[in-house]
């Protein structure tokens, strides 16, 4: 099977360079079959870099500009540039870090989750992006707020001027929380226009024929060994 990439139609629309992919076109055996994108699991190494070459290729994107950090569920942003390209993924990466972003162009932005959403955030006249991961701890926090604070403040943005995205997570009916209303609620609340905001319709715990997820794996479900053994989708974005 081919490594298949989702998108939201906002940014397509923009011509935003972005992706969000699935479990499946990757080499990883389970319970991380087969497009297994973490490298801190117990996945063998080798088969996650052969997986990260394949959503490369795919996305038509340099193996070498990937930038991932190891995430903490925190509230910590991140700046980044040229001198961070291939960290997480070729090299060392940086550790409880959970947002990113840059006024680079070519660095491909990156995080990983298995139920938690990432936030895809662009500002194509201001030539920023950023992305950030948001289980139900960093919501709570206010990551999404955070981020999209941080950028204004450091690349000089205006909020109504952001194109963002939530990507598939786990869905209201399968968590304690909705994800992805409050993740919109705080985008809206920063001073994003809700009609700039695409929101992935996809639950990672309902489709875990095509995603990974950690809610199911913990119950033993989606092929899972319980303890919440499973892959990691990964989100990018670059300018």
């Amino acid at each position: 099977m081919t490594v298949e990439i989702l998108r939201a139609e906002n940014l397509v629309e923009l011509g935003v360079r972005h992706g969000f992919t699935t479990r499946q076109g990757g080499v990883s055996s389970a319970p991380y079959d087969t497009l297994n994108l973490h490298f801190k699991s117990e996945d063998a190494p080798e088969h996650v870099l052969e997986n990260f070459q394949r959503v490369a290729a795919a996305a038509d994107l340099a193996l070498e500009n990937f930038v991932m950090t190891e995430q903490a569920h925190s509230t910590n942003i991140l700046p980044v540039g040229i001198a961070e390209a291939g960290r997480g993924v070729l090299r060392e990466g940086f550790t409880a870090i959970d947002g990113l972003m840059t006024d680079t162009p070519g660095l491909i932005l990156t995080a990983y989750c298995a139920d938690c959403a990432l936030i895809f955030l662009a500002d194509l006249d201001r030539r920023a992006v950023g992305i950030a991961h948001a289980g139900g701890v960093g919501t709570k926090a206010g990551m999404t707020s955070k981020i999209v604070e941080r950028m204004c403040d450091e690349y000089g943005l205006l909020p109504e001027d952001l194109i963002c995205a939530v990507s598939p997570c786990i869905c209201g009916n399968c968590y304690e929380m909705d994800i992805k209303a409050e993740n919109l609620r705080q985008l809206v609340a920063a001073g994003v226009p809700e009609g700039q905001i695409f929101i992935s319709k996809h639950c990672t715990c309902e489709e875990v024929d095509t995603f990974f997820s950690h809610r199911a794996a913990s119950s033993g479900g989606a092929g899972g060994v319980g303890g919440g053994h499973t892959g990691r989708q990964i989100g990018f974005i670059t300018l």
